[in-house]
């Protein structure tokens, strides 16, 4: 979970600290979800018009790599409410967590809004909503850890075998053989593959 962004106009009026731990605790309710809160990014990423990418990327130099992103924001947002029986125009105090999978398999929101005096109902109905997004819309499309790490396993082997095959490895050579050639390819650039070179 990012940091919350909390728009220019409610910067004064909410503690973003203690809106954070609210929202980390009602989170953290659900044993099935263990939440990382993501800090120390640098400012790049936290800049205002830094995308959910870049964040996403500072994120990962960090070694962060969960299987869903959230991105909670509060603000100010247009509503219509009741006031002496009659329909008015209003601002409502909004809280909204973005969901990310970190697979690409989807993304999705959740929210709530109310008065700012409901700030704290608020911050608890739209938890349950990003507890809910996370396990019943994204959740059962996220790939399962043993097939993450087989896709990064053999996302691992293809990439060596592409490097033995530029470096022009052959099966019998020797540790220092295959050494010196990974050497050579690094500094001269790959050299065509044996069976391309019969091809030609």
């Amino acid at each position: 979970m990012f940091e919350t962004s909390v728009s220019e106009e409610l910067s004064q009026s909410v503690d973003r600290k203690k809106l954070e731990a609210m929202l980390l605790g009602e989170l953290s309710h659900d044993s099935r979800l263990r939440i990382v809160p993501v800090k120390g990014l640098p400012s790049t990423s936290l800049r205002p018009g830094a995308s959910a990418e870049e964040r996403i990327d500072a994120a990962r130099g960090k070694g962060i790599s969960p299987d869903v992103w959230v991105f909670p924001a509060v603000f100010l947002s247009d509503a219509v409410g009741t006031s002496g029986g009659k329909l008015v125009s209003m601002k409502a105090f909004t809280v909204r967590g973005e969901v990310i999978s970190a697979y690409g398999t989807g993304t999705s929101q959740a929210e709530d809004k109310g008065t700012l005096f409901q700030n704290e109902q608020v911050v608890k109905n739209t938890a349950a909503k990003t507890r809910s997004v996370v396990l019943d819309q994204l959740g059962p499309n996220l790939p399962s850890r043993e097939a993450v790490a087989g896709l990064q396993k053999a996302r691992m082997q293809k990439k060596v075998a592409t490097i033995e095959e530029q470096a022009g490895i052959l099966p019998e050579d020797d540790a220092q053989t295959r050494l010196r050639k990974i050497l050579e390819a690094a500094k001269n650039g790959p050299k065509p593959a044996p069976q391309a070179a019969a091809q030609e």
